[in-house]
């Protein structure tokens, strides 16, 4: 009896807490969301959707003693609305039953109030506890860390008693039977810890001796190596195990915000934390997080990041991812990766901290520690050259590459044809030297690398081009057709060097013989023989970066200014300098007659019929209505130009890619046709409608935008800009050396370039509903025209690039 009369009075002094059994499992499910809301600031939005599936779960009217069925649970949907219980309608009740009801009314309102509020509380008051509980954690890193920045000691491990070890490992045991016992009866709730305890103690001192004493020794041997690891962790360097440095990256915001609170609060300033280098569990890529203490006046106050995340992204951000490739290689990267399943969780997945994978950010940085990233395979790097480790696909053949001979032009070479990539979805490229010549078989063999030819003689030379005046406005030569069999050469001969190249005829449809050729229809030119305006000739960005991804440029960094008049898009190749001396290659120009760059003969193909050019069956449906679009109006020999390129990107690349092209400062054509699906038959209103501020000019600005690194120059100010001539037109860079076209290479998918063609398309159809009545009217729509073609010479050119 005195020890029942104990027991039930130690019962009574344990509080068991407002929720038990299946309403504590609920609850402790929801801290994880409960601590992200606290750090997105929408407790409040949280809490009310924890409200909602918790009476769904256990209504008010079921007694908190009481559990819910396993059936009653599955059943709970909780996409359904909560039935509410209705207001008493005394027009339908008699006096006494009324009274009854509200009365009824009135204690499930209060009950629904009280639950709400314990609801509140019971999280609050666990996620404090999850955050104390780092300071309890042996395991955390940073305890260290703070021990050494307090002067007090981080505590030595505790040794448990035999009896404590024996009863976690065997406790569930005594629970279960303890749980046996309350359904029949025999002991009551408040019962319950005072007969677990005894039960536990019988058992264990019912134990033989040997038996103890190895529980005794076992405990002994884990105190042990307790505290061998918490002497090595106390006196332990510079980390170097990959899983250790993460867990030190998974704690950072953890550890630092309190920190960095109290540090405001003394100093009453405000903080932000800029952490950056590789993290293990994303492959060793370099990430950022940043941790700021303080916000703005006024009501929803926004901390640095959010505050300023223009001018964040666009300098903070660049100028210290400049900073962190200064400080890691690509192999120092590489030896931080983890494997996926290393059993961590990414920053992004615990959302600690705020971690940023903008667009531009994650160009900058990801450069110099692709070697290492999680979908690569071990790859080779230079000191001059990183190369990305991403597999290619399985249904594309390898890029075979010859030595490039010194004095060789770093552009790319010969591009397949449009029927190769339909048939085999495979671009095979030869880069060879200046007599070498490779040939790309053509369509009508099976889709392999094709063999090389034997070394010929490169072609004669084609007579100069005709003056600019007979010529189409267009940024492509456009020399004599050729027969519809007769392999392709396209290479630039400057001075007495030239070098020979083969591309198989472009048919576009497979299945049907090439269209007979239009004499009117401009030749399409392959990659190396896109004219390069006067103005654009031997322009190379000031500085390259071989090897890594190239990043976006902004908005804010870009000058890109009007075309002057009477500034043809489609000049002779040679600079201005050269021009106004009356020199080029070849000696002094004739009158009459541009001074060009000479080209082998059959240098360039017919551009293919519009309506010739198709997708594969297994082409996604987007694709193929984009394209039906594109073909449903005829823009000139350009426009078709621009498509059989975007096709051929198109297939080369599968169209599986996810990236989205960044939105800032595109055209607001491009995200009204968006924002209706896309369709093909919506078009923008051209009345009235100013083609320079509402297409030019924003499509010049985004194309900026997109453009890698290697095409763009350095500025006096230290910030990039896209090169410019005196006049202030825009420079349409073609380096000399090779340039990394992965930040466009990647949008092949729906939300890729296929905005880009869409933008030209609205832009060519605006062009062409410019009035031509009077003089004014005409020049205005030749100067649209000239930088309408100016335009898809350059994304054609860019297109082809991202072929080889």
């Amino acid at each position: 009896m005195i020890r029942n009369a104990k027991t039930d009075l130690f019962a009574s002094m344990v509080n068991p807490g407002a929720f038990r059994g299946a309403r504590h499992v609920f609850m402790t499910e929801q801290l994880p969301g409960y601590a992200k809301a606290k750090r997105d600031g929408d407790v409040r939005v949280f809490c009310l959707d924890v409200h909602r599936r918790y009476f769904k779960r256990f209504p008010p009217s079921l007694p908190d003693n009481e559990e819910p069925t396993a059936e009653a649970l599955a059943l709970v949907d909780d996409s359904a609305p909560v039935p509410e219980k209705p207001f008493p309608d005394a027009t339908k009740l008699m006096p006494e039953e009324f009274m009854k009801a509200m009365e009824d009314y009135k204690a499930h309102q209060h009950a629904v109030k009280s639950r709400v509020g314990q609801i509140e509380r019971w999280l609050r008051y666990h996620d404090d506890l999850n955050k104390n509980a780092m300071a309890r954690d042996t395991d955390n890193p940073y305890n260290f860390v703070l021990a050494s920045l307090t002067g007090h000691a981080t505590q030595k491990p505790r040794r448990r008693t035999a009896y404590n070890l024996w009863c976690k490992l065997y406790g569930q045991e005594v629970e279960d039977e303890l749980q046996k016992m309350v359904d029949r009866g025999e002991v009551s709730e408040k019962q319950k810890p005072g007969k677990r305890q005894s039960m536990r103690s019988d058992r264990y001192n019912a134990l033989p001796d040997e038996e103890k004493k190895e529980w005794m020794k076992r405990s002994e041997d884990e105190h042990t190596a307790a505290l061998v690891e918490w002497e090595a962790n106390k006196n332990r360097k510079a980390l170097s195990d990959p899983i250790e440095i993460q867990k030190c990256i998974h704690n950072l915001s953890q550890f630092m915000h309190p920190i960095l609170d109290q540090v405001a609060k003394a100093t009453n300033g405000k903080l932000t934390l800029l952490w950056g280098g590789p993290e293990p569990i994303d492959g060793g890529h370099l990430n950022v997080i940043s941790i700021c203490s303080g916000k703005t006046l006024g009501h929803g106050g926004q901390n640095f990041v959010d505050s300023e995340k223009v001018l964040y992204r666009k300098v903070i951000e660049p100028m210290y991812a400049r900073f962190l490739k200064k400080c890691y290689r690509p192999e120092d990267c590489q030896a931080m990766a983890l494997p996926d399943n290393a059993g961590l969780k990414a920053l992004e997945e615990l959302g600690l901290g705020l971690k940023e994978y903008e667009a531009a950010l994650a160009d900058e940085v990801e450069g110099p520690n692709t070697v290492g990233s999680k979908a690569s395979s071990p790859s080779t790097s230079s000191s001059s050259t990183v190369t990305s480790t991403k597999p290619p696909k399985g249904n594309k053949s390898a890029v075979v590459k010859a030595t490039k001979p010194s004095g060789h032009s770093g552009r790319p070479s010969s591009l397949p044809t449009l029927s190769q990539l339909l048939a085999s979805k495979s671009a095979t490229v030869a880069k060879t030297g200046a007599t070498v010549p490779a040939q790309i078989q053509p369509a009508s063999r099976p889709p392999s690398l094709a063999p090389s030819l034997a070394p010929s003689s490169p072609p004669p030379s084609r007579p100069a081009t005709p003056p600019a005046a007979s010529r189409p406005p267009s940024p492509l030569i456009s020399p004599p057709p050729l027969p519809a069999s007769l392999l392709v050469t396209s290479e630039v001969a400057s001075n007495s060097t030239a070098s020979s190249r083969h591309l198989a005829q472009p048919s576009v449809n497979t299945d049907e013989a090439q269209a007979p050729k239009d004499t009117n229809v401009a030749p399409i030119s392959t990659l190396d023989s896109i004219c390069k305006p006067n103005r654009f000739a031997g322009v190379v960005p000031s500085r390259m970066v071989q090897g890594r991804l190239a990043p976006r440029l902004r908005t804010g960094q870009l000058s890109i200014k009007k075309r002057l008049a009477g500034d043809d898009p489609c000049d002779g190749g040679v600079t201005k300098r050269r021009k106004a001396d009356g020199q080029g290659d070849d000696g002094p120009k004739k009158k009459g007659l541009k001074n060009t760059v000479k080209e082998p003969a059959g240098a360039e193909e017919p551009v293919p019929l519009l309506a010739s050019i198709v997708f594969p069956s297994s082409a996604p449906p987007w694709a193929i209505k984009a394209l039906e679009m594109f073909k449903s109006r005829s823009f000139g020999p350009d426009w078709s130009q621009v498509v059989y390129s975007w096709v051929a990107f198109q297939v080369t690349n599968d169209f599986d890619s996810d990236d989205k092209l960044s939105a800032e400062g595109h055209p607001e054509c491009v995200g009204q046709w968006i924002a209706r699906a896309r369709s093909q038959k919506w078009r923008p209103t051209y009345m009235n409608l100013d083609i320079v501020s509402k297409f030019q000019e924003p499509f010049w600005t985004w194309w900026a935008n997109l453009q890698p690194e290697d095409r763009v120059g350095g500025s006096e100010d230290g910030i990039e800009d896209l090169e410019c001539e005196p006049d202030g037109c825009p420079v349409q860079i073609h380096p000399s050396t090779d340039v990394n076209w992965e930040c466009l290479k990647t949008h092949s998918g729906k939300n890729g370039l296929v905005s880009v063609m869409a933008a030209l398309f609205f832009w060519s159809a605006g062009v062409e509903a410019l009035p031509q009545t009077t003089h004014r009217e005409r020049a205005r729509y030749n100067e649209a025209q000239k930088e309408l073609m100016f335009a898809m010479g350059d994304v054609s050119y860019a297109l082809q690039s991202m072929l080889v």
